[in-house]
């Protein structure tokens, strides 16, 4: 091996510094190390990544039902904030939000918010509520409280319940 005086006694420019260069392979090309490397990380992010492309029906159930939680707590919220009453219509493939009319209390129109615009569900849902026998219409008063009820949104994967107590708190119930 030769030295180079310039360099402190390292090996100078044309000396191999690597296994490649030392076989001749500098530049030439990928070693096989090297191409089973890229395939083991395309491989482990192919198994983390296709499964959350493509939800189950269960998962898309789940996520309907957050959808609908969250449009109920807009409700729920608009209620308090705006100071009137807003009721939940459910329809087996819809729901809407109804507004009550402040000059004439028998009077309901759509919802003006763009959170609580009338909803048609896809295809296989089916939704349908389970209200309190007392009670003819879920409604928000103006102090968030509501009458308590429970929504169950079916589809072939199975059933998510939404739950609401007296004090207007929604929940979606964890079905075993």
């Amino acid at each position: 091996m030769t030295t180079n005086p310039s360099t402190g006694g390292y090996p100078g420019p044309n000396v191999p510094q690597t296994p490649r260069q030392c076989l001749g392979l500098a530049g030439r090309g990928f070693t096989l190390l090297e191409i089973l490397l890229v395939v083991v990380i395309v491989a482990i992010t192919t198994a983390v990544v296709v499964p959350n492309l493509f939800a189950g029906p269960r998962e898309q159930l789940r996520s309907e039902a957050r959808q609908l939680l969250t449009a109920l707590n807009a409700a729920r919220d608009e209620a308090a904030l705006g100071g009137r009453v807003i009721s939940v219509s459910v329809g087996p493939q819809r729901i809407e939000f109804l507004e009550r009319d402040l000059a004439d209390p028998n009077r309901w129109s759509p919802a003006t918010r763009d959170s609580l615009r009338a909803r048609q569900l896809p295809g296989e849902f089916i939704l349908r509520a389970e209200v309190a026998a007392a009670a003819t219409r879920i409604a928000f008063l103006p102090s968030g409280v509501s009458a308590p009820f429970t929504l169950a949104l079916t589809s072939p994967a199975g059933t998510e319940r939404i739950a609401a107590d007296a004090l207007g708190n929604l929940a979606l119930q964890v079905q075993p």
